[in-house]
């Protein structure tokens, strides 16, 4: 399920950026403000993900993200964005492990993040805008397990300061209206820290296709 996810989510940036190639639009000015939403997949990156006991296997990985995005073009050439979102964490590779030795597991993760963003823009063109994202947030996760009759949290998942680096290309179909391809990199260090001190930078990829509104 995991590369059928992947194999459709690039199907639709390749179907994507085919449109745009071909795609015409008018000179008409556009806001200074815009809005946004997106959704996609958040791929765990790094050994953060990997079990601590159970090596070779994966804790976390791909899950379903949400994101939301308010922009104000600051400059011809750069804007400031707020994000925020979130999503799921999977744990199926860990659970099906787990119950294959035979315990009796469920396991659940998600995580949440809020950033603010410097935008570059590389490209911009009528139909076409190519932006470049660098910035500071906060990326929170979280996660439960329940043995048997037992449910505890994952408490070695730590709140954390994040760098967050990205890019986006928008193709204007209407001249105030933009499908999105987003794509992001998020690092926070020490995201995981258990009882005996040991601790892992969290890093991830966001990958989300979305619309963005300019009143």
């Amino acid at each position: 399920m995991r590369h059928v996810n992947r194999a459709c989510f690039a199907g639709l940036i390749v179907a994507v950026f085919l449109a745009a190639g071909v795609a015409g639009q008018t000179e008409k000015p556009r806001g200074k403000f815009s809005i946004g939403a997106g959704a996609g997949i958040f791929q765990s990156l790094g050994g953060w993900a990997d079990h601590r006991y159970a090596p070779g296997i994966n804790q976390f990985t791909t899950g379903f993200a949400l994101e939301f995005i308010v922009e104000y073009q600051l400059a011809s050439w750069m804007g400031l964005a707020v994000t925020g979102g979130g999503g799921s964490l999977g744990t199926g590779e860990w659970v099906n492990y787990a119950q294959s030795l035979g315990d009796d597991i469920t396991a659940s993760a998600m995580m949440y993040d809020f950033s603010l963003l410097i935008r570059p823009y590389v490209l911009q063109r009528p139909a076409h805008v190519v932006k470049l994202d660098v910035g500071i947030g906060c990326f929170s996760p979280r996660g439960s397990e329940t043995f048997q009759y037992f449910s505890y949290d994952y408490s070695f998942l730590k709140n954390g300061f994040a760098f967050v680096f990205g890019a986006e290309y928008c193709w204007f179909f209407k001249p105030k209206l933009a499908l999105a391809c987003h794509v992001g990199l998020t690092y926070t260090d020490g995201g995981v820290k258990y009882a005996d001190d040991f601790s892992k930078a969290v890093m991830g990829m966001p990958l989300t296709i979305g619309i963005r509104f300019h009143p």
